[in-house]
């Protein structure tokens, strides 16, 4: 029997993609299905397989992109939790697929458009747990977590004086998680600016752990992936949506009043994130609907995954 293929994006630096390799691996594996993480930079080979587990990240979008077009593998695969750009196009090669999944209900619309069946998922990464070690215990002190990228901070050079000014009292620790997008660079000029300390370096479940940590209260992100596990942890957070993905989640969790942008002021951002019974409820509620979503997501795909295997 040939083994199943976990397809996604291993090229960039990003702890998003990081954590849904090791989540789609961890689930197979613990289920006895024999699985290899694919080469992305060579492409793919897909009669050496099963089948295909093209995993999310942001892989699907208009056609003719040199990076993401190679995720688009044509025969009886399954697309898991994949985000959908609002232009793509030439998505009939879906309808053969054993299932698709999306991790919006506005992707699953942008399918439906072009007569593909899709099921909106929580992403599988949700699932992976933190390191053992806390990297915030260095600091040994309540903290807020704020990640920025590059393009933000340059439309924004004030960027991080705002955030010093709208939460005073807050020790702001800085974290990268998506190298691919140079944020250390930005934070690493912002931390000698600033003065704030910086975490860099970190594995996935590294930056898991840091967002998770007893002595992180609160998160300032423009990351998808750090705003998943803030809501998965229940940190009180406020997210910049940079791309429709984001805006696409918080909405589908009732969660939309959870962004920040730069001009807002002081009163605001306290107004979004400060001690909050109705934000803690809507996590809660959303948190626990996705973790039954995604126990029903995991149940399709291992279905999928055995029925190809089997096959082979």
């Amino acid at each position: 029997m040939k083994p199943v293929a976990i397809y996604c994006d291993t090229v960039n630096d990003n702890f998003g993609d990081k954590a849904i390799a090791i989540a789609a691996e961890t689930e197979l594996r613990s289920h006895g299905i024999q699985n290899e993480v694919a080469d992305c930079p060579k492409g793919i080979d897909p009669s050496k397989y099963a089948t295909v587990l093209v995993a999310g990240g942001h892989l699907l979008r208009k056609k003719g992109d040199q990076f993401c077009d190679r995720f688009r593998v044509p025969g009886r695969h399954i697309l898991s939790a994949i985000g959908v750009s609002d232009d793509a196009d030439d998505l009939g090669y879906l309808g053969e697929y054993r299932y698709v999944s999306v991790r919006t209900m506005h992707e699953v619309d942008i399918l439906s458009s072009a007569g593909v069946r899709a099921k909106a998922v929580p992403c599988g990464s949700i699932k992976v747990d933190p390191a053992r070690l806390d990297p915030m215990e260095r600091f040994g002190r309540l903290s807020m977590l704020v990640h920025v990228y590059t393009g933000a901070a340059i439309c924004h050079p004030d960027i991080f004086e705002r955030i010093a000014s709208a939460f005073p009292h807050a020790f702001k620790v800085l974290i990268s998680v998506s190298r691919y997008a140079k944020d250390y660079e930005c934070m690493r000029d912002a931390s000698k600016k600033m003065g704030w300390p910086i975490l860099d370096g970190l594995s996935a479940r590294e930056i898991i752990a840091a967002i998770a940590s007893p002595l992180t209260t609160s998160v300032l992100t423009m990351s998808l992936h750090m705003t998943m596990f803030a809501c998965r942890f229940e940190k009180p957070f406020l997210s910049m949506p940079m791309h429709a993905k984001t805006v696409g989640f918080l909405a589908d969790r009732g969660l939309s009043g959870q962004t920040w942008d730069a001009g807002m002021g002081r009163v605001e951002y306290g107004r979004r994130i400060g001690p909050n019974q109705n934000l803690a409820q809507a996590m809660r509620r959303a948190r626990t609907a996705d973790v039954a979503a995604l126990d029903q997501h995991i149940a399709s795909v291992l279905f999928a995954c055995e029925d190809a295997v089997a096959e082979s």
